[in-house]
């Protein structure tokens, strides 16, 4: 794979990973709001004692009250908020993803393809982690293993503990090596896929789902 090309796709996982959850849940997005104005609350009151000296506190926190009402009240505004977070983290060549994605890329990479007795599931919150004691995250980017199946019949899988050695020789190529997944492999890798999914798992047969069903 071309060393670019590779670049691009494990930071489109990583994103895609760790995409903003309060996107999908509007209650938790005005939790949020809350949370930050009450921890400002102090600061807000401290300034307008100069800016707004005529007013009493209580006239302040009602004020404070009323803004933060019509703010959670806006739905426009949490669409806001949650756009302008997710354009912040995609163009911060900075942050966490970034940083993660750097890390994945210079460890080897395999593939695992099925051997079509089973196949692999995906879900509305594909790929996990693997320590080294076997324990599965959603997201754990250290002392881990990094699991996203791809297709019905290739799962990506990439170990910290395995850095691949040609990356130092040729940042303009990465390699990627293939490995057939039995049926046992297969079935681990799909548990752990349907744990962490939020309410949709996907599969290419209707007998892999309703193995699920049990």
């Amino acid at each position: 794979m071309v060393g670019k090309q590779a670049e691009l796709f494990i930071y489109a996982l990583v994103s895609m990973k760790l995409r903003n959850k309060y996107i999908l849940n509007a209650e938790r997005q005005k939790d949020l709001l809350k949370k930050v104005i009450s921890n400002d609350k102090e600061d807000i009151i401290k300034q307008s004692m100069t800016l707004f000296p005529h007013l009493s506190k209580e006239e302040k926190l009602k004020t404070i009250k009323s803004v933060e009402e019509k703010i959670i009240g806006n739905e426009d505004f949490i669409k806001g908020a949650n756009l302008l977070a997710l354009i912040k983290r995609e163009t911060n060549t900075d942050g966490v993803i970034f940083d993660i994605a750097i890390k994945l890329f210079n460890y080897e990479w395999k593939i695992v393809e099925s051997d079509y007795k089973a196949m692999f599931i995906t879900t509305d919150n594909p790929g996990f982690c693997i320590d080294s004691h076997f324990n599965s995250f959603n997201t754990k980017f250290a002392d881990c293993t990094f699991i996203f199946p791809l297709t019905p019949a290739f799962c990506l899988i990439i170990s910290d503990k395995k850095r691949d050695l040609e990356v130092r020789n040729d940042m303009l190529f990465k390699s990627i090596h293939y490995e057939t997944a039995d049926s046992g492999m297969i079935r681990k890798i799909n548990s752990n896929s349907a744990i962490f999914s939020n309410r949709y798992l996907v599969a290419q047969t209707k007998q892999t789902l309703q193995s699920f069903q049990h």
